[in-house]
């Protein structure tokens, strides 16, 4: 990832995130880790690949209802997507080849995640939701990869942008997965609806990304006309 693009969605402001509570996260909870994977000699690239590798046991292990571990997991792969950026700027190894990279591995990313959900959901309506949001995310990037090439300036329009959605999900995940296993101790709560904060989560990351990708079209062909 180029280190412009992540400097700039850590400093957008969106209702979701604020720049504070994302420059928290890098500081506080993620700077040891790149003076670790500095020290490692471990480049953007590698943190990429390593990504992308974890989202494939997250997509088998949500397939199969573990959400705590596959929240725990997502959390993680949002993480080191900010990493690898990090580290590009303190390597300069930041590029054209290695954002290109990024952009196409971030798309790879969110289809086995939510691929994973998907396949649980196979049999519940919240299915059509999930598809909404394979489809809906590739879109929101492919309108601003495009609007580039014509010279529209997307970078601070959406509300829902990868760390929003990242976040957004990991918490969803996290919180419903503990909820479920807390639940399953007691007999009494039998009666309570599966993962019924996930689903409301998982509708909230379709309807504002739908949303985001309506929000960079208006202003895409505003900028246009």
């Amino acid at each position: 990832m180029s280190e412009l693009n992540t400097e700039q969605k850590l400093a957008h402001e969106s209702m979701i995130l604020s720049s504070n509570v994302k420059s928290w996260w890098v500081l506080q909870i993620l700077q040891p880790f790149e003076k670790l994977f500095l020290t490692l000699h471990l480049t953007p690239n590698h943190i990429t690949y390593l990504a992308t590798l974890l989202t494939i046991p997250c997509g088998l292990l949500l397939a199969k209802g573990m959400m705590l571990t596959g929240g725990w997991i997502t959390l993680i792969v949002g993480s080191l997507d900010i990493l690898d950026g990090k580290l590009a700027r303190a390597m300069h190894l930041d590029s054209k080849r290695g954002e290109f990279l990024d952009s196409v591995l971030d798309r790879v990313q969110d289809f086995f995640i939510l691929s994973g959900l998907l396949i649980y959901f196979k049999d519940h309506w919240i299915f059509w939701v999930v598809l909404l949001n394979i489809g809906v995310s590739p879109l929101i990037s492919y309108i601003k990869a495009k609007s580039e090439i014509v010279g529209v300036d997307l970078k601070r329009v959406g509300v829902m942008q990868r760390p929003e959605r990242f976040f957004t999900l990991s918490a969803g995940l996290l919180i419903s997965g503990a909820l479920e296993i807390a639940i399953d101790q007691f007999s009494r709560f039998d009666g309570v609806p599966d993962h019924v904060i996930l689903k409301v989560i998982l509708i909230f990351l379709g309807v504002m990304s739908v949303y985001t990708a309506m929000e960079r079209m208006k202003k895409s062909l505003q900028d246009l006309s």
